[in-house]
């Protein structure tokens, strides 16, 4: 058991996450106090967590992704939805070989990509068999 040093609530040790900085190695303060922190500083850092966000995981600032944007009209890449349309941001669209950012877009076409591994041939396979089966 131990108590957090935010809410002093004691609790069980399965309620604090693990830490080498402190002797008992648990954090100090429970994950329930940790998350309503990180959801606080959230809210009022939207933008500066963002922009950290796309500069680990795509190399690139927040400044970049609406400059993107603009360059795109808030349309998709692939498709064309506009982020009203689709009710989401575009993602950030990547290649996963080389992490070089290519465009933005909608949360359907980027994991339509992700699912068929980015396989031009697989795609092209696709796109046959659609016109040998369309009904339409």
């Amino acid at each position: 058991m131990k108590t957090c040093s935010k809410c002093k609530e004691e609790k069980a040790n399965s309620n604090f996450h693990i830490s080498s900085k402190e002797k008992d190695g648990l954090q100090k303060q429970c994950k329930s106090c940790q998350s309503k922190r990180k959801k606080e500083w959230y809210k009022e850092n939207k933008e500066k967590a963002l922009n950290d966000n796309y500069k680990y995981k795509y190399g690139i600032s927040l400044k970049e992704y609406n400059e993107l944007n603009k360059i795109q009209n808030g349309c998709c890449a692939i498709c064309g939805k506009s982020e009203q349309e689709n009710k989401r941001k575009l993602a950030v669209d990547h290649c996963h070989t080389t992490g070089r950012v290519r465009k933005l877009l909608c949360a359907n076409c980027n994991t339509a990509l992700g699912l068929v591994k980015e396989n031009k041939e697989t795609l092209i396979l696709m796109v046959s068999y659609l016109m040998e089966h369309n009904f339409d």
